[in-house]
């Protein structure tokens, strides 16, 4: 019986840790490099996930700081106000859209993920 009962518990451990890919993550930062586009988005670059946080862009010679308005498992928002710029990220197909203005174009971009 008490066999049985430290075989479940290891597996249940296991099940535990397997389920939590980020359990022992210190820092994940996410970069998309963007192909030429009409707005100039070359990088997106992401350190921190939630929202409110800031993320570096990368548009022509110039780093700009966009902010997270909204966050979820499917997509990510990210909002410059004064150049009313808005970068919508679709987190599940990596698939981008940029708006400034009136114009709203996808832009073709490669995602890397550095996780330690």
């Amino acid at each position: 019986m008490i066999k049985k009962i430290k075989i479940l518990s290891i597996i249940f451990c296991i099940i535990i840790l397997y389920g939590c890919e980020d359990l022992f993550l210190r820092f994940k930062y996410e970069t998309h490099e963007c192909k030429p586009n009409r707005v100039n988005l070359n990088k997106i670059f992401i350190k921190n996930y939630d929202q409110g946080d800031d993320v570096d862009v990368e548009i022509g010679d110039y780093l700009h700081k966009f902010k997270i308005t909204y966050i979820s498992d499917e997509k990510m928002y990210l909002v410059e106000e004064a150049e009313d710029f808005v970068i919508k990220i679709y987190r599940k197909t990596n698939k981008i859209e940029a708006r400034v203005d009136n114009l709203i174009l996808n832009v073709q971009c490669t995602k890397e993920t550095f996780k330690m």
